[in-house]
């Protein structure tokens, strides 16, 4: 049964916006609901943002292209937002990547006034018009920021953005980011569904994907996911007991392990 309550509309009077409150019973819902699928490995899910970043040395945006690559190759749209100008150093990648498509934000004119996340923003609503793309590549956030102004020089603030953006348009988001201050990076995670960590470790051992939630105490308890591996384990102290049937557990078995919280 749907709780529609006559569409329960609500007028803003600052924005003059009205907007449709839609309530459902929940077994029906879980009825029309369906599986969102992972657009790449067990970590980055559809319609939510994935965090990928490391220190500025660390190439990122290679690794951005080969997972825009092989989401383009199954047939769908991929908007990569190169904003470092580095598409043209993995030009062997693009050449071989079918439903890539490159944006590079530019000014119109050398007295434009716009800020440039602005221009961003609009280019990637431009996207979704005009080529119906929902799945974005954003090289990098710590580069628009970099290049805007007043609370656009925030990375945190583009984040909140893109976070606004998202869950408007029910986009899928790889955000590319440098490693910064813990304060920075604790406001990009709690924006982000999942990350992709290329911060070398000590011992050299192969970087792996993580699964982030909303704060520390959660994150401690909650499973990490790491893609690398063929097994399936649970933290000790945790009593989360993930349900066989979870949209993140497959039949080829994601590891599962205790996230290591940087310090």
């Amino acid at each position: 049964m749907y709780y529609n309550f006559a569409m329960y509309l609500v007028f803003n009077q600052n924005t003059h916006s009205v907007m449709n409150h839609e309530f459902v019973q929940g077994m029906k819902f879980a009825e029309k609901s369906t599986v969102i699928s992972y657009l790449y490995e067990n970590v980055w899910k559809q319609q939510t943002t994935c965090l990928l970043h490391a220190p500025v040395e660390i190439d990122k945006s290679r690794k951005a292209l080969e997972i825009a690559a092989s989401i383009g190759n199954k047939g769908k749209t991929v908007v990569y937002i190169d904003t470092e100008n580095r598409a043209e150093d993995h030009r062997d990648i693009l050449s071989r990547a079918h439903n890539v498509i490159v944006y590079k934000p530019g000014y119109d004119s050398y007295d434009c006034t716009l800020d440039y996340a602005d221009i961003v923003f609009a280019g990637i609503e431009a996207a979704v018009s005009r080529y119906g793309a929902r799945i974005f590549v954003i090289d990098s956030i710590t580069r628009i920021a970099a290049m805007s102004f007043g609370r656009n020089s925030s990375p945190a603030y583009i984040m909140k953005r893109l976070a606004s953006l998202q869950a408007r348009y029910k986009l899928s988001l790889l955000v590319i980011a440098h490693n910064s201050t813990k304060a920075t990076e604790r406001s990009l995670l709690h924006l982000s569904y999942s990350q992709i960590d290329l911060t070398p470790e000590k011992s050299d051992r192969k970087s792996s994907a993580k699964r982030t939630d909303k704060s520390d105490a959660e994150l401690c308890s909650r499973p990490t996911v790491n893609p690398v591996s063929e097994t399936v384990s649970q933290p000790a102290h945790s009593k989360y007991i993930p349900d066989a049937s979870a949209d993140f557990i497959t039949a080829s078995a994601t590891h599962l392990v205790q996230p290591a919280l940087r310090t």
